[in-house]
């Protein structure tokens, strides 16, 4: 009884792979899973392109006006600083402004300090011209994609 059971076994998990390895529908499959394994996915690049040359350019522009604001609002344009100076001293007619040449006055001169609104300012208008740069900046490209070349069944009857 155990002979016969283990022959039938063999044979109903032999039989089946042997018999559907040699029918049309098989060797086609093969064909088409050999065929879709050696060629990758295809993606065809229609169009590459910027979204919009004219933000990017207008991001450039604005983004360099901030940073002339930053360095001047740091070099020439700087502030007199009295913050250290007695309140009733004033500026012009006790003390010469901020950056003045030694050689040219005989008053002492005032400390200079950042112009910090030209700062901020600058600096606003800087970052709102790298945000343009980016925004006008990224590549949109039309892809004509072909992601699933599949293995495609034919049944022929």
């Amino acid at each position: 009884m155990m002979r016969s059971i283990a022959l039938v076994l063999v044979l109903g998990l032999a039989l089946p792979p042997a018999a559907a390895a040699q029918g049309p529908l098989t060797q086609q499959a093969r064909a088409e899973l050999a065929r879709a394994l050696e060629a990758p996915p295809r993606e065809v690049v229609i169009e590459s392109r910027m979204q919009s040359p004219v933000v990017f350019w207008i991001g450039v522009a604005l983004l360099a006006a901030g940073v002339i604001g930053v360095v001047a609002s740091v070099s020439w344009e700087q502030e007199s600083d009295l913050s250290d100076e007695y309140s009733n001293v004033r500026l012009g007619r006790d003390l010469a402004p901020c950056g003045t040449d030694q050689a040219a006055t005989t008053r002492p001169i005032a400390d200079c300090k950042t112009n910090t609104d030209l700062l901020w300012v600058g600096s606003g208008i800087a970052l709102a011209g790298g945000g343009l740069m980016l925004y006008g900046g990224r590549q949109i490209q039309q892809i004509d994609p072909d992601p699933y070349p599949g293995i495609r069944y034919t049944l022929k009857f």
